[in-house]
Formats: C-alpha cells, structure tokens, sequence
C-alpha cells in the first residue's frame, strides 16, 4: 500500500513523531517475542501444553486488567503509566532472556514473567491510546490514529519474521533480549516528550470509576461487538502459535520456517 507525502504530515510534529518511533519499536519487539516464546517452550520441554499455558499466562492478566488499566490512564499522568509499564515488561522480558541465555529457566518461572509482562501491557495499552492525542494537533489527529493503525499491522507482519529469524540465527533467548531492549527504545522517546501539564479529574472511588467505565464500554454496541470479534481473533490467533510452532519444529526445519 503506498502512502501519500500527506499522509505523513502528521510525523512532521516532533511529540508525535517521538511517540510514533518509539511505539513502532516497541510493537516489532511484541511480534518477535511471540514466535522467541513459542521456540524456548519447545526447546525446553517440547511440550505443546506447556506452551499453551505460557500464552494463557500473558493474556489472561491483559484481558482481566485492562478496564483497570483504563482507570488508571484516566486518573494519572498517561506518560508516567506507560513509562512504568515500558519499564516493567523491560525487567519481565529481561529477566526470561536471562534465563534462558543461562541455560537455567524452568516454565513455572517464563509463565509468571508473562503475566508480569500481560499485566503491565493491560496499563499500557489504555494510556498509549489516550496519549495519541495530547502530542499531535487536532487537524493530523486522524493522519496520527491511520499511521498507528498501519505500524501496528505492519509490524505484525514484519514482527514475526523478523523473529523466527532471530530465533533460527542466534536463538529464542537473544529474540527475547531484543523485545526487552524495545520497551527500554519506546521508554526513552516517551521520556523526551514535552507534553500539557495533566489534568486531575475530580476525586472519586475507584469501584466507581470500574462501574462507570464498564457502563461506557457496555452501551455502546459497536464498540463491545469490535472487542468480541478482536478477542476472537485473538483466541484463533494463539491457537495458530501454538500449532504453528510445533508443526515449524517438528516437520519444517525449526523457527527459520517463520522467517520464510
């Protein structure tokens, strides 16, 4: 798909374009470490189950917590939450390529290292949303949301490739050192963003902010039915992973046939 020179106008705005290019990397870093995880699971117990779990403990605490998330994206300074959320994935991600580089990582400690990383994405992602607009004009808002769109679809193309590559040339350890340096990549443009002063909103519970989120969230049906489908696809797409690196593993030559 080509793109117009003023379909981009909207990285001509220095807070924007921080934000863009530090997300970009960050999502390249999540599409690789997926198909990193599936390889260290099958390498270290070849089991398919284990692997099963391994994804179910990284998504499980990014569906529970995201309403939660949103609460606190609204209630704190959005740049704070998703730079203590870089950080955090930083030491989760950092700490399975340790274990794995080190030869001494067992399933119990990657699958709670996931959901540390799941919990944190859960903060992340509301505020990142909400951050889009506090760093472009009003007139490129639209241009800023297409090319976020378009980052993240293709850095899910290019994500996985560009991990099995990693994983068949160096190894699923190192793949998911990379995704760990994304996240201290997209903490350190976050850091350089000059941004409003935050608005504080008028203090309230916070079991109340729960219910009056999930009220916004359910009455409105194009926006539920959206999720529904995305959480579809996502089901579809783990069971893809799952059945997708084993069948690389075991009948196509290992992780290079991702990178094909």
């Amino acid at each position: 798909m080509r793109l117009r020179a003023s379909s981009l106008d909207a990285l001509r705005e220095r807070e924007f374009r921080l934000l863009f290019t530090g997300q970009i990397v960050s999502l390249l870093g999540d599409q690789m470490v997926t198909i990193a995880l599936a390889f260290a699971v099958l390498d270290l117990t070849g089991s398919v189950s284990d692997l099963g779990w391994v994804i179910a403990a990284k998504t499980a605490p990014l569906v529970a917590f995201l309403l939660v998330g949103g609460v606190f994206a609204d209630r704190l300074p959005r740049r704070a939450v998703m730079l203590s959320a870089d950080l955090v994935r930083l030491g989760s991600q950092g700490a399975v390529a340790a274990l794995l580089l080190t030869h001494s990582a067992s399933i119990w400690q990657i699958a709670v290292m996931q959901a540390v990383a799941g919990s944190a994405s859960a903060f992340f992602n509301p505020a990142s949303t909400g951050l889009t607009p506090l760093t472009v004009s009003a007139e490129r808002l639209q241009q800023a949301n297409a090319l976020r769109g378009i980052s993240m679809a293709s850095a899910g193309i290019a994500g996985p490739a560009i991990g099995g590559a990693l994983v068949a040339g160096v190894g699923p350890g190192w793949a998911i050192a990379a995704d760990a340096a994304s996240f201290g990549v997209s903490a350190f443009f976050l850091s350089l963003l000059r941004l409003p002063a935050h608005v504080r909103l008028p203090p309230q519970s916070f079991l109340r902010d729960l219910r009056e989120g999930w009220r916004e969230f359910s009455s409105r049906t194009w926006v539920w039915v959206i999720v529904v489908a995305a959480s579809i696809g996502n089901m579809m797409s783990g069971w893809f992973i799952v059945l997708g690196a084993a069948i690389a593993k075991s009948d196509l030559g290992g992780a290079g046939a991702w990178a094909r």
